[in-house]
């Protein structure tokens, strides 16, 4: 089967946004606390299901909206007191999980 330039292009632009979630987890490794990581791994969801909403004007069902509060507090429950936020760090947390 024969590879179409318009098959390749969507290819690339997917290649490059998961390039770009690759370097922004590098960096959100680097200059935040893994407690803070961890936080803002729990919260993609959140902001998946935020921008799904915006989007779609599809509403959360309750069980998914507690599932999600549960696990933002549990993380947040988990880096108590361990919470390296530097502006930098947030800055990176925050282009990691637009990205992803």
């Amino acid at each position: 089967r024969r590879v179409m330039r318009s098959h390749v292009l969507p290819s690339l632009a997917c290649s490059f946004v998961l390039i770009l979630v690759l370097l922004s987890s590098f960096w959100q490794l680097k200059v935040a606390s893994i407690p803070l990581v961890g936080v803002m791994r729990n919260f993609t969801p959140l902001v998946t299901a935020f921008f799904e909403w915006v989007v779609y004007r599809r509403s959360l069902p309750e069980n998914a909206v507690l599932a999600f509060s549960i696990t933002l507090l549990g993380s947040v429950l988990y880096s108590n007191q361990d919470f390296g936020a530097t502006p930098m760090a947030l800055v990176a947390c925050a282009s990691n999980v637009l990205l992803a």
